[in-house]
């Protein structure tokens, strides 16, 4: 859709040019962009509820605000979305650091792993299952099952590797 709105300028450039009238011009140029918006407005309009990744995501985020004030505030938090623990002033790292920078970890005294959403996926979910073969670690907290899916706290123990 994006490249249909750059094209259509070209038709209002010729209609300007051809008719010298820029009222139609301005007219046309309106028309296209109503067209634009009505072509995509059943998704603008479609619930959140029918989303299932935004689902999925809701309960992920829910999970994990529920659970982070359980934390001290000296706990490093090693995640795909490292974002979420930094807007609640809390320290994180992604996860692909920690899995290619073991020393980082050595001596901190909690680490967490978040082996949320990004985990269950097939394209990301392998670092994550090699960050708890890689250290030992004690499940936390673990949320209700949302579409087969499991979202989890882990502490893990970085000065005890099970390598």
């Amino acid at each position: 859709l994006p490249l249909i709105s750059i094209l259509s300028v070209y038709p209002v450039k010729f209609i300007g040019d051809k008719f010298k009238c820029k009222c139609l011009l301005i007219s046309f140029t309106i028309i296209l962009i109503l067209l634009s918006f009505a072509y995509q407005i059943k998704y603008i309009t479609m619930p959140l509820s029918h989303l299932e990744e935004a689902k999925e995501c809701r309960v992920y985020h829910r999970f994990v605000i529920s659970h982070i004030k359980d934390f001290d505030k000296s706990c490093i938090f090693i995640s795909h979305v490292s974002s979420i623990y930094n807007v609640n002033n809390r320290n994180s790292i992604q996860i692909w650091y920690a899995n290619e920078n073991p020393k980082f970890l050595k001596n901190k005294s909690c680490v967490i792993l978040d082996y949320g959403y990004w985990c269950k996926t097939t394209d990301h979910g392998d670092i994550c299952d090699n960050m708890l073969k890689t250290y030992n670690h004690t499940l936390l907290y673990e949320s209700d099952e949302v579409n087969g899916k499991k979202y989890k706290f882990y502490e893990l123990f970085p000065n005890n590797y099970t390598n």
